[in-house]
């Protein structure tokens, strides 16, 4: 890992405030969801690190969050703007498991879900479906690993936003998904 600082830029979609952490264009941490900016920016408090003017990859970045938040979007749009496979992320500190997990979701495509015990099974570990649960309400990058595909077999399951389950479903109703 490099010695250069974390960076954080807040921006506004659709959805909400979004704060996206990165060091060397390497995800850290993204949340999202935050009713105001100053919401946004106070939940990477932890970290010691403000927010910053946003350089070139950032703005970029930050177009293509925009884009596939956009509640207005046409799914075709949304649907090229949601890919992130291009995009970095830190998984220091992940076991295999969530690794794998990770990986599984990531690979979830634009408009499909998976319940948490399919994920289970498609990772090679059948009956582990609240350790995929557990693994997803950690998961340090919403959006860019689609954990709001991931679902409860019996409803929406959960979601670790300011707004919680709102924001899924949000999220959800972009990709063609009514969950009641």
């Amino acid at each position: 890992m490099s010695d250069r600082e974390l960076r954080l830029v807040v921006f506004e979609t659709d959805i909400g405030w979004v704060g996206l952490m990165h060091r060397d264009k390497v995800l850290h941490r993204v949340r999202l969801g935050f009713n105001t900016m100053l919401d946004a920016a106070l939940a990477f408090k932890e970290h010691c690190v403000g927010p910053d003017d946003p350089n070139a990859w950032e703005k970029k970045i930050i177009r293509r969050f925009t884009k596939s938040l956009s509640m207005g979007a046409a799914k075709s749009q949304a649907k090229n703007a949601f890919c992130y496979d291009d995009i970095e992320v830190d998984d220091e500190g992940l076991t295999d498991f969530q690794r794998k997990v990770v990986t599984a979701v990531r690979n979830l495509g634009f408009g499909e879900t998976a319940s948490y015990g399919e994920v289970a099974k498609r990772i090679g570990h059948p009956g582990a479906a609240r350790a995929v649960g557990t693994v997803m309400s950690k998961n340090r990058f919403p959006i860019v690993i689609p954990c709001h595909r991931v679902l409860s077999s019996n409803g929406i399951g959960g979601f670790s936003s300011p707004r919680g389950v709102g924001t899924k479903r949000e999220l959800l109703a972009i990709e063609g998904h009514e969950i009641g």
